[in-house]
């Protein structure tokens, strides 16, 4: 078991000065819920909450390098997933995966970073220590897709007469459509669609930046139609609750997993997964490769690339069609049967 570091406090600053972990936390989180979306706010006061569990409530620059990276020795090899997660109370694997732990590394890196900008720390007196610290080296897992067998049973118990199954419909044909994530769908308003050119807008997205995707008029006709039921709620957001407030991320895979189990399906499908299915399904079309990078919002063309390796049918049909092995089987360039039979007598 890991012993928690936690260093004796210095006395020589004044109380209100002392950048203590708890206070750190609260400053990066109340300036990150007015910049990025609420679930990377979140994210943030997760992480930062997760240094006070480990250290206690300590100074922020008493965490040298050393105690940096045994932190992320309990990261990895300590810390239970999915702690303080309901639905996951039971769960009991121990340690995070190494992606996990290098997203850790990345934010509270990013955290101190945002101190500096908002001048409570000076980079000249203070070192960010998660800066210096390597990233664990990951095994690249493949994407997990939806099957299409499972997503048409999942459409087809979809009563449309009934608000919340023609809401679901439309999530479905907007998920596979944009590549959007399940924060940019909920977040999206009346506004960030243009009717006109069929242009959609995505403001709350992962990295803070905008993006802007094309769907076809069959998705613009289902918004169209999803905004003129929400009309008596006069809201500005496309999709609503029964009541007329924006729904959340978790009431949106609450609901997929409730129509998941009405279609009978051994696997709930997940909004993430039919964004996968839709960069698939693009690939197999023959989308390039920017393209689909720009409309799915990754900053980085590795992490668009992973979709062309997990397309199976296509892998076996390109082998079918250009394996080497025809250079053996050119038939000019074999001796004819006959031949080849005298030379075995």
């Amino acid at each position: 078991m890991l012993k928690k570091r936690s260093r004796p406090r210095k006395n020589s600053r004044n109380q209100e000065n002392k950048m203590t972990l708890s206070r750190f936390s609260k400053i990066v989180y109340e300036h990150k819920v007015t910049t990025v979306t609420n679930g990377q706010a979140r994210k943030y006061k997760s992480y930062t909450g997760e240094l006070i569990k480990f250290f206690g409530d300590i100074e922020l620059e008493d965490i040298e390098l050393a105690d940096a990276y045994q932190f992320v020795n309990y990261l990895k090899y300590e810390k239970r997933q999915y702690e303080g997660v309901k639905q996951r109370e039971n769960w009991n694997k121990i340690g995070l995966k190494s992606s996990s732990v290098n997203d850790y590394i990345v934010t509270l890196s990013s955290a101190i970073n945002l101190m500096y900008d908002l001048e409570y720390l000076n980079e000249d007196n203070f070192k960010n220590v998660f800066s210096k610290v390597k990233k664990l080296k990951e095994d690249k897992a493949k994407p997990r897709q939806v099957p299409a067998d499972d997503l048409k049973q999942f459409l087809k118990v979809l009563d449309t007469q009934y608000y919340t199954d023609l809401r679901m419909k439309t999530v479905v044909y907007a998920l596979l459509e944009s590549y959007c994530r399940v924060n940019e769908l909920c977040n999206l308003k009346i506004d960030d669609i243009d009717f006109q050119t069929g242009l959609i807008t995505f403001n709350k997205t992962k990295n803070s930046n905008f993006r802007v995707v094309p769907v076809s008029k069959k998705v613009l006709s289902m918004l169209k139609f999803l905004i003129k039921e929400n009309e008596i709620f006069n809201t500005e957001y496309i999709f609503t609750t029964v009541r007329g407030s924006k729904i959340s991320e978790n009431s949106l895979r609450r609901s997929m997993r409730e129509v998941s189990k009405r279609a009978g399906l051994t696997r709930y499908i997940t909004p993430h997964q039919i964004r996968h299915a839709g960069a698939v399904e693009s690939i197999r079309n023959g989308i390039d490769i920017r393209s689909l990078q720009k409309m799915l919002g990754h900053s980085k063309i590795e992490t668009t690339t992973i979709y062309l390796n997990i397309h199976d049918e296509s892998l076996i049909e390109a082998q079918s069609k250009y394996s080497p092995l025809s250079i053996l089987e050119n038939k000019s360039n074999l001796p004819s049967t006959t031949k080849a039979r005298r030379r075995r007598l």
